[in-house]
């Protein structure tokens, strides 16, 4: 991609490598190093006042359907739950989602690629490993967990799978009442396997107001 240097040109020269992109179908892997130094650089343009929001409004139109709610750069960006780091973007991290369309499948496995994602990956595997241990040190002591902002729920859903005969109770707190329900949807077969009882004896889940 040609660095432009004229401000007028500024966008004409990011729509064009976008539409490079596209054309492809999406970012290939030996586009990511490129492609990771563009979106640094329009969001460097964009903090110096290079780049205005109508610039950033073309910019979007021209991803097309590969910046809607269908991939995980549509997501994030039109939050339509109405926040940031909702429980059904974490969820499709977690899942390593990608879509199933031909045309916007690329530009998931490139999201999904980044460190970000792969570290909210591994905070599951870390929740598991460390409450295990801490419930093998102590024993068949009942333990009570504190789960602010719990998400969907994977979390605790692989840790019960992985220790199914641990005597561990959460109380789960989170904002949005959809992200309670998915995570008592979840869980439930795991709740089930533990004790027999339905979630909500085993779970406190409240929505903050």
């Amino acid at each position: 991609m040609s660095r432009i240097a004229k401000e007028g040109e500024i966008i004409d020269g990011h729509l064009e490598f976008l539409h490079s992109l596209m054309e492809r179908g999406g970012p290939e892997p030996r586009d990511y190093y490129e492609l990771d130094a563009w979106i640094a650089e329009v969001a460097d343009q964009l903090k110096a006042g290079r780049l205005r929001d109508d610039d950033i409004s073309r910019l979007v139109e021209g991803f097309g359907d590969a910046f809607s709610t269908e991939t995980m750069q549509g997501f994030a960006f039109r939050k339509p739950h109405g926040y940031a780091g909702d429980f059904e973007i974490i969820e499709r991290i977690y899942e390593r989602y990608t879509s199933d369309q031909a045309k916007l499948n690329k530009w998931d496995v490139y999201w999904q690629q980044h460190s970000a994602a792969h570290a909210v990956r591994n905070r599951v595997n870390v929740f598991a490993d460390e409450l295990g241990r801490v419930c093998s040190e102590r024993g068949a002591e009942v333990m009570h967990v504190l789960n602010l902002a719990s998400g969907p729920g994977r979390d605790m859903k692989q840790f019960f799978e992985l220790n199914p005969s641990a005597n561990v109770h959460f109380d789960c707190v989170d904002q949005d009442q959809n992200a309670i329900e998915y995570a008592k949807n979840l869980c439930k077969e795991s709740m089930q396997r533990i004790r027999g009882t339905d979630l909500v004896s085993q779970f406190e889940c409240t929505e903050v107001s």
